[in-house]
């Protein structure tokens, strides 16, 4: 029988039901249609922030997409964390897209789902500097990629090292990574990760925060490489919901992409 840690033994009924809604979730993901086309998502680069264990922390993010081609993207987006322990976080990371078929028209936009990333978080090492608010934090996230984008097959995998700061209302995280998608169309693409995940509370209870992330990519099978920034302001409701309004600039599928999205994350517990 599966136990839950930290003296948690008594709720492995209610661990193992979350853990099927969330497999439930992926299969639904894994059996929407796709049709000829493929994405790549935008890197978003991860924090280092861990759900206690039962949390289940929902976010949804949904907004329009203009890429470097000119087509424009309805790009729905869902993650996952669900706290195990109090050093071990399950993590799913999906996004479905709807594409227009060519430059500049909205018309015959069809699904490009990208692949879904299940992954586990664990901090490795923390110093909190005494009598301070100041800490580092180094982390890692790894796990597999699963194939969900048309025509792919096979695993493919994924794996992250973070470095965070964090002082008075302040937080920054540093991520660096390597991925290795499943094969697609007998190509299976490969490359490195970076960016840097900032939060700033306007206010000591952290209720108002700007937020903004800078990341890149590198894809070593056809040497492109993508820049991002996207910069917004978050505001949180009892640490049961938070609501984000986010805007997006940068270089994407060789030129220049703009962006508009909208992030609502319920935070639900599963089990005390």
């Amino acid at each position: 029988m599966l136990r839950i840690p930290d003296g948690q033994g008594s709720m492995d009924r209610n661990w193992l039901k979350s853990l099927q809604v969330l497999g439930a979730l992926l299969v639904l993901f894994a059996a929407l249609p796709v049709d000829a086309r493929t994405r790549r998502a935008v890197f978003d680069p991860e924090d280092l922030e861990m759900q206690k264990p039962g949390v289940l922390f929902i976010e949804t993010t949904g907004g329009l997409l203009r890429d470097g081609q000119g087509r424009h993207e309805v790009m729905p987006d869902l993650s996952l964390d669900l706290g195990l322990t109090k050093s071990t976080e399950l993590n799913i990371d999906g996004t479905f897209a709807r594409i227009s078929q060519g430059p500049n028209t909205w018309g015959g936009m069809s699904n490009a789902p990208d692949n879904i990333w299940l992954s586990l978080k664990n901090p490795l090492w923390t110093n909190r500097v005494r009598h301070s608010e100041s800490a580092q934090t180094i982390g890692v996230q790894y796990g597999l990629k699963l194939p969900v984008a048309r025509q792919s097959h096979g695993l493919g995998a994924q794996a992250l090292g973070m470095f965070g700061l964090s002082a008075t209302q302040r937080r920054l995280v540093l991520n660096i990574g390597y991925f290795v998608d499943p094969t697609t169309a007998n190509v299976q693409a490969w490359g490195a990760l970076s960016g840097v995940d900032y939060e700033f509370d306007l206010d000591p209870e952290g209720v108002w925060q700007i937020t903004g992330d800078l990341s890149g990519a590198w894809y070593g099978q056809d040497h492109t490489k993508e820049l991002a920034l996207t910069g917004g302001v978050t505001y949180v409701w009892q640490e049961k919901i938070e609501l984000s309004l986010l805007g997006l600039g940068g270089w994407l599928a060789g030129g220049p992409a703009v962006g508009g999205f909208i992030n609502v994350s319920p935070r639900i517990t599963l089990w005390h």
